[in-house]
């Protein structure tokens, strides 16, 4: 093999792995052990690492990665990395569903240590 054919044919290599690994994969949809919860019954009874799942909205960016999430009639802070949010954008008015566990200490108030941000429903 030639020397300009192996240079084409390990960069038709790379582009195809390249290709490979920006595909998105499927997610599991099914029963999960973060049951749908109401930021009331949080707030009320903050236990350290309790699964969640709430629908509401990100209102606001208050930190580096912490954000204010509310459900319409509550607040709560929310921890989320970069790499939890969808690929589509979204703003404060988009209804989404944040799933993760709840952190608990006794210093300050309780926040969600957020593992995913889905899209319920893109606003207007």
């Amino acid at each position: 093999m030639k020397p300009v054919q192996r240079i084409a044919l390990s960069i038709a290599a790379l582009f195809g792995l390249g290709a490979l690994s920006s595909e998105t994969l499927a997610d599991y949809q099914g029963p999960d052990k973060a049951t749908m919860t109401n930021l009331q019954t949080i707030i009320d009874n903050p236990k350290d690492d309790m699964p969640v799942r709430l629908s509401g909205y990100l209102v606001e960016k208050v930190g580096n990665e912490t954000y204010l999430f509310s459900d319409g009639s509550h607040r709560i802070q929310a921890e989320i990395d970069a790499e939890d949010f969808p690929m589509q954008s979204f703003d404060e008015h988009t209804l989404i569903e944040i799933t993760g566990e709840l952190d608990k200490e006794w210093n300050r108030d309780p926040e969600i240590d957020v593992d995913q941000v889905s899209i319920v429903n893109q606003g207007s």
